[in-house]
């Protein structure tokens, strides 16, 4: 599994988390600019990823979507993924989204 962390405060620095041997750090950022931390080892599939992001933000994942380098990440279609298959690699960041409904 990975661990999540809360990015710090502004002008603060985040708490060091220990890392396990292999395991990279990837950035899950909405729209308004807040950002999870979040520490997943390279097995880490992308499911438990954006499933964990979501409880810890008490987010529908089904009302939010994710993108990669401008890219959908569409989870019916990568949910047992891996970080690699999509080219994510230490520091990335995916971007999540509210879904809109309208005209």
């Amino acid at each position: 599994m990975h661990q999540v962390q809360a990015a710090a405060a502004p002008g603060g620095a985040a708490p060091a988390v220990p890392r396990p041997a292999g395991s990279f750090e990837v950035i899950i950022r909405d729209l308004s600019g807040n950002e999870v931390h979040a520490i997943i080892k390279p097995s880490t599939r992308l499911h438990h990823l954006l499933d964990s992001y979501c409880a810890r933000q008490a987010l529908d994942r089904r009302t939010v979507k994710f993108f990669f380098e401008g890219s959908r990440v569409d989870l019916d279609r990568y949910a047992d993924s891996r970080p690699a298959d999509l080219g994510i690699e230490e520091g990335d960041v995916i971007e999540c989204v509210s879904e809109q409904i309208g005209d």
